[in-house]
């Protein structure tokens, strides 16, 4: 027979385990529930205007993965802390430090980012703390206008089927609720970021990047690309001089629609269209002559090296060389021939190379062809014609029909050399060499440590498919 202390004891220790089994449950159905909420059927919307977006099924993780790359690693090692700025700005608008375990807590592991004219957004699934947020706003009087965008601090949101959109642009929210102006993202990938770029007047731009150990890229260009016969190497040449930008392709055709698409994403960009206006009235001022549709009929391989120097003027030198190789026993005229034509040519010989020069807008600035196919060399100015004299093509070690190398050391030479010429002509207010390389020095050291962006592309029907890494460094660990 229990004694009225054991029937006490019995009652609480049986109260406490019913209290501890209660919490257990409601835990893991507030989990269940959490998860739930959390899981996207597609990755979002975005307004149908939207000239890009970014998706990625697992933003915390790509967050990490990014934050433990090795160019991350060089960036940390030199600049302290070097997202601190961002993480304030951010804390002190959402009352959130940004963090990829915080954002998986609130928003879920799906996210989409993108633009159009009315600023960027940004679209995500989350759980059960932003619906149960939203909730007491309401209940305390916080309505949202007729097209139920909420404000919030400097932000503006919206719930569209279990998904939040939220941007500081409450036009942009309002038009990914519309379903007459919005499209939904497709599936995106767990293990990287996928940017969809669809300028207005340009084909689209498909990039998926993949960080690890060093930063990884896949890329698709739409275009008039055709797929070779048979496997190719695509050609390289080893420049006197250290270039900015390297591109070789065993189809000249290739580079040219490569470059073509380039130049009209570059024109549909804020900070390129005047850049690419210039370029096209200049173009037309020398009148150069259309070359015929089948101007590469007898080129074998093109390789293309661009380089630029901030000498005198805050507008750079730009120089240009090309080799373009001849197939078998081509000793035709030049490719390019009919500019250089239409442009009363002095007659030049370097090195044993034939050819001719002739000025566009100065030295530093003209048109210089040689060579007879083995390969045909070409050249934006004299001096640069007589160091390339006598270069030949060579095979890459890569199975691809088109490299292109960008080198980051070249970039920060370069971009230092502006600043400082900046700085001294007075046209950046308020500054000097000095302000300026204590601001900007730090980031220049770590851009000219990354080594090189390699990137090999194999030609489809319609279609260029891009592979590489944006940088070469490599950390030890």
């Amino acid at each position: 027979m229990m004694t009225a202390q054991s029937q006490r004891f019995s009652r609480s220790y049986w109260l406490r385990r019913g209290l501890w089994a209660l919490i257990i449950v409601v835990t893991v159905a507030v989990f269940l529930l959490d998860q739930g909420l959390k899981t996207a059927p597609h990755s979002g919307f975005a307004p149908l205007d939207a000239s890009w977006h970014a998706s990625t099924a697992d933003f915390p993780g790509f967050w990490g993965r990014l934050e433990g790359s090795d160019p991350a690693e060089l960036l940390r090692a030199h600049i302290d802390h070097p997202t601190r700025p961002f993480e304030i700005a951010v804390h002190e608008r959402t009352g959130i430090r940004p963090t990829p375990m915080r954002w998986a807590v609130w928003f879920g592991r799906h996210a989409t980012i993108s633009s159009n004219d009315d600023g960027w957004g940004a679209c995500a699934r989350p759980g059960i703390l932003p619906h149960a947020y939203h909730a007491v706003r309401r209940a305390l009087g916080y309505g949202g206008d007729t097209t139920g965008v909420y404000p919030f601090a400097d932000f503006h949101y919206g719930w569209r089927d279990g998904f939040l959109i939220f941007s500081t642009s409450p036009e942009f929210v309002a038009a990914s609720l519309d379903a007459d102006r919005a499209e939904t993202v497709g599936p995106a990938p767990s293990s990287g970021l996928r940017v969809h770029w669809q300028p207005a007047e340009a084909s689209p731009l498909e990039v998926l990047v993949q960080p690890g150990g060093s930063i990884r890229v896949t890329a698709s260009v739409q275009g008039a690309f055709q797929p070779m016969e048979e496997e190719s190497r695509a050609p390289l040449v080893n420049w006197p001089d250290d270039m900015l930008l390297t591109a070789g392709a065993t189809r000249a055709g290739d580079l040219v629609e490569l470059s073509e698409a380039a130049h009209r994403w570059a024109a549909t960009l804020h900070a390129g269209t005047h850049a690419t206006r210039l370029l096209s009235e200049t173009w037309q001022r020398w009148a150069l002559p259309s070359l015929e549709p089948d101007w590469d009929r007898e080129v074998a391989g093109l390789v293309v090296g661009i380089d630029m120097s901030f000498r005198a003027s805050v507008i750079p030198d730009i120089a240009v060389v090309a080799a373009l190789d001849g197939v078998l026993a081509a000793e035709g005229p030049h490719p390019l021939a009919p500019w250089l034509d239409a442009l009363a040519p002095i007659p030049y010989e370097w090195d044993g190379v034939d050819g001719g020069c002739a000025t566009l807008l100065s030295d530093a600035l003209s048109l210089c062809l040689g060579g007879a196919g083995s390969p045909w060399l070409a050249a934006s100015s004299e001096p640069l014609m007589a160091g390339i004299a006598g270069h030949r093509i060579q095979a890459s070690d890569s199975d691809t029909d088109l490299i292109v190398e960008l080198s980051w050391h070249r970039a920060a030479t370069i971009l230092r050399q502006g600043i400082v010429l900046a700085a001294r002509n007075e046209a950046i207010p308020g500054h000097d060499t000095h302000s300026l390389d204590d601001i900007w020095g730090n980031w220049l050291d770590v851009l000219g440590r990354m080594g090189t962006m390699r990137l090999t592309g194999r030609a489809l029907d319609n279609e260029m498919l891009l592979e590489g890494t944006l940088t070469s460094v490599e950390v030890a660990r």
